[in-house]
C-alpha cells in the first residue's frame, strides 16, 4: 500500500472521529476546528483545488489555532490544577488540527502547523504539581472530609504521571485517613446467647458487617467486628448496637373440631323413557386437628459516636410469624369427600412445630433486610 493511500485512510480516520456530525464527543470540537477539518476533506476530495484552496486552509487554520491560544492564555491567568488540565486539552486539540494536515495526501506542508508535544508534557507537570500541593495541604488540616478531597486529589496525580514522587503511598495515606471506622458490637439476643437460638456463632454480627462492607466499598467507610477491631488496634469513629428487645414464641396451639360434609351421589336410572339418574345423599364426618404456632420480635438498633456517645440513628424493626397445620380423620362414607377434605385427611399427623431456632430464622430474616437498609442511610460523614 503506497504511502499516499495511506495518509488518506489516516486523515479519513481522523476525520471520522473528530468531525463526523455534532453528536456524542464531536459536539466539544470547536468550531473553527471543524471548519478545518470539512475544508480538509473537500480538498482531499478534490472539491477545492489549487491556490484558494491552499489560502483557506491558511486562514482556517489560523482562526482555529487563534482561538486555542486565546483560550489557553486566559487560563493561564488563573493557574490551578483544572485549567492546567485544560490548557492541555487544548495544545492536544492544535495538535489534532496539526496531525489532520500533516497527513493529507494533498494539503501536507501547505500550514506552517507546529506541534505542541513539549506544551502538553509541561502541562500535565503543572497540573500534577498543583495537584500534589493541594493535596498535600488538605491532609496538614488532619480532617477526614480534607483527606477524601486529598485522595481524590492524589488520584488526579497518578492519573497524569503514574507514580509522581511519593504520590503511590501518599494516596494510601490519604485513604487511610479518610477512612470512617466503624465498629459493630455483639449482638443482644434478648438476653440470651446465640447458641440458645441455634447457632454455633453470632451470625447477625457477622452477616451485617458483611453486608455493610460490601455496600461501604466505594466509600470512605469500613465496617468492623469488635474482635477485628481488637486484633488490628482499630479506634472506631462510630459504633453499632443490635439487639432483640423482644422475641416472643407461642406455646402450639392445639384445636381439634369436627365437620360434616355431604355429597349427592348417582346410584342408578330410572327404567322410564328417558331414563332419569337416581341420587342419594352420602355423609362422611371429618375429626380436624389444627395446630398454630405465632410469634413476633423487634430489633432495635442504635449508631452512636464512639466517643461520646452521641446517638446519630436509633430505629426498630418488628417481625412476626405465623405457622399453620392441619390434619383430620373421617368416619363415614369417604364419597361425601371433596378434594380439600382428602388433602387434609392426607396429611401427615406427626408433623413437628417449628423449633425455636427455626422461629427465629424466619424473625430474623424479616428484620435484617429493613435494619441493613436503614443503617447505610446513616449520614457517614
Amino acid at each position: 500500500m503506497s504511502n499516499r493511500w495511506c495518509n488518506t485512510l489516516l486523515l479519513a480516520l481522523i476525520i471520522g472521529l473528530l468531525a463526523c456530525g455534532s453528536s456524542g464527543k464531536l459536539s466539544k470540537v470547536p468550531g473553527e476546528d471543524q471548519a478545518v477539518f470539512t475544508l480538509l476533506d473537500q480538498i482531499n476530495k478534490g472539491e477545492v483545488k489549487g491556490y484558494e484552496a491552499k489560502e483557506m486552509l491558511k486562514t482556517s487554520y489560523s482562526l482555529a489555532k487563534s482561538n486555542h491560544l486565546r483560550q489557553i492564555d486566559a487560563l493561564s491567568a488563573y493557574p490551578s490544577g483544572e485549567n492546567f488540565e485544560k490548557m492541555m486539552a487544548r495544545y492536544q486539540l492544535l495538535n489534532n488540527l496539526a496531525k489532520a494536515i500533516e497527513s493529507s495526501p494533498v494539503a501536507a506542508g501547505w500550514v506552517d502547523e507546529p506541534f505542541y508535544d513539549r506544551e502538553i508534557e509541561a502541562m500535565r507537570n503543572q497540573a500534577a504539581d498543583a495537584y500534589y500541593n493541594q493535596a498535600i495541604v488538605f491532609m496538614g488540616y488532619n480532617q477526614r472530609s480534607y483527606a477524601a478531597q486529598a485522595y481524590d486529589l492524589f488520584q488526579r496525580v497518578n492519573r497524569l504521571l503514574p507514580g509522581y514522587k511519593d504520590v503511590i503511598s501518599m494516596m494510601r495515606m490519604a485513604e487511610e485517613s479518610a477512612i470512617l471506622k466503624v465498629m459493630v458490637n455483639p449482638i443482644n439476643y434478648h438476653s440470651f446467647s446465640f447458641q440458645y437460638w441455634g447457632m454455633q456463632q453470632d451470625l447477625l454480627q457477622r452477616e451485617l458487617v458483611r453486608e455493610l462492607r460490601t455496600w461501604s466499598n466505594s466509600n470512605f467507610v469500613r465496617f468492623f467486628t469488635d474482635q477485628e477491631a481488637f486484633m488490628n488496634r482499630i479506634h472506631p469513629d462510630r459504633v453499632v448496637d443490635v439487639r432483640w428487645t423482644d422475641i416472643f414464641i407461642q406455646p402450639v396451639n392445639r384445636q381439634t373440631f369436627t365437620r360434616t360434609v355431604s355429597k349427592q351421589i348417582k346410584t342408578g336410572e330410572t327404567k322410564s323413557i328417558p331414563a332419569k339418574p337416581i341420587y342419594k345423599t352420602v355423609y362422611a364426618t371429618l375429626q380436624i386437628t389444627r395446630l398454630t404456632l405465632q410469634a413476633h420480635g423487634n430489633l432495635e438498633c442504635r449508631v452512636t459516636e464512639a466517643g461520646s456517645m452521641l446517638p446519630l440513628m436509633w430505629d426498630n424493626f418488628p417481625s412476626q410469624y405465623s405457622w399453620l397445620h392441619e390434619y383430620a380423620t373421617f368416619t363415614g362414607d369417604q364419597q361425601a369427600l371433596g378434594p380439600d377434605d382428602w388433602r387434609l385427611v392426607q396429611a401427615n399427623g406427626n408433623v413437628q412445630a417449628p423449633n425455636r431456632a427455626i422461629v427465629y430464622q424466619q424473625l430474623y430474616q424479616q428484620s435484617f433486610p429493613a435494619l441493613v437498609q436503614r443503617i447505610r442511610t446513616v449520614n457517614w460523614q
